[in-house]
């Protein structure tokens, strides 16, 4: 089941490249000559502080960019027209109690089997030094900043392959992320075409959509705001889609309540103003709430006059 809220509808690519420039990780993307076509905010501010290149690097060769000092990627970024993404760690700092690791990751983008570009996408990762040999990561800037904004973030290219995806409940989900895994499969067969409704108006009209939606989580069935936000390129088409998802579950069910309870009242209401009989309810303070039309015939009043009003002034 789906319920929608409100479409809503960039006026323009720069509102919705706005948008990315806030997403909470470093996005660098390429096109299919290898030019670097979009980099956003907090891969500008990665590269102060973990002092690799981030000026004016929109419409060089990413190739013969030397972004990374001392870490060369081109045989790398050659070989992801072969179809392979890689992960790479640029530089490892050690603290007092952990290591931290500034990770990049790059991934190609196809259309019918014609390369089409790529996406390199950079976070810091704060390794806990007493839990390293567990292999557990625990994440401190990426990851503090990826839970307070987002429960799921999932970014694919414009087939709907999942590239990447983060986030504090994803590894709650019923399903196993592996390589070509489409992005309508988080989702159960009984809402999945919903959700394809909206993609595919994504990918026809190029603006965002916001929708509610139900996921499956932990075998609970949870209520999550989506918002799909498509990244053009200098052609004007599609090269990466962001889905970002939010869990609103309780603010959900709490309107849903809310919703019964009005349902009731002027269920109620109907009954009292189809009674023969004056039905008159005051509430707490001796505030008249309730003054059916036999009320009204029977005292003179109508229901404005004495809505509000305390009984005994009538």
């Amino acid at each position: 089941m789906v319920n929608h809220t409100e479409k809503t509808r960039p006026n323009s690519l720069e509102e919705s490249t706005n948008i990315l420039q806030k997403a909470p990780l470093g996005i660098l993307t390429f096109d299919e000559e290898y030019r670097i076509n979009f980099v956003n905010e907090i891969f500008s501010s990665f590269g102060i502080y973990y002092n690799f290149n981030h000026d004016n690097l929109t419409g060089q060769s990413i190739l013969d960019s030397d972004i990374f000092p001392g870490l060369s990627l081109k045989e790398d970024l050659l070989d992801i027209q072969n179809g392979y993404s890689f992960e790479r760690e640029y530089t490892r700092v050690e603290t007092g109690s952990a290591v931290i690791s500034l990770i990049i990751k790059c991934a190609p983008v196809f259309e019918e089997q014609n390369f089409q570009g790529g996406i390199l996408v950079v976070e810091d990762l704060k390794i806990l030094k007493g839990i390293t040999e567990t292999g557990i990561l625990k994440t401190e800037h990426f990851e503090k900043i990826i839970n307070r904004i987002n429960d799921l973030l999932f970014i694919t290219d414009d087939e709907g392959i999942v590239k990447f995806y983060y986030g504090k409940q994803v590894r709650k989900l019923n399903y196993e992320i592996t390589n070509n895994f489409r992005i309508n499969n988080i989702f159960s067969p009984s809402v999945r075409n919903d959700f394809d409704k909206y993609y595919e108006l994504v990918k026809a009209k190029r603006h965002s959509e916001k929708f509610n939606i139900e996921l499956v989580v932990e075998e609970n069935k949870l209520i999550y705001e989506c918002r799909i936000e498509p990244l053009l390129n200098k052609k004007g088409q599609i090269q990466f889609i962001f889905f970002f998802l939010e869990d609103i579950t309780e603010i959900f069910q709490s309107d849903k309540n809310l919703t019964k309870q009005l349902n009731d009242i002027k269920q109620y209401q109907s009954i009292a103003e189809s009674m023969a009989e004056s039905l008159i309810a005051i509430d707490l303070e001796g505030k008249i709430i309730l003054w059916n039309r036999a009320s009204e015939i029977l005292f003179g009043y109508s229901k404005n006059e004495v809505a509000g009003n305390f009984l005994e002034k009538h």
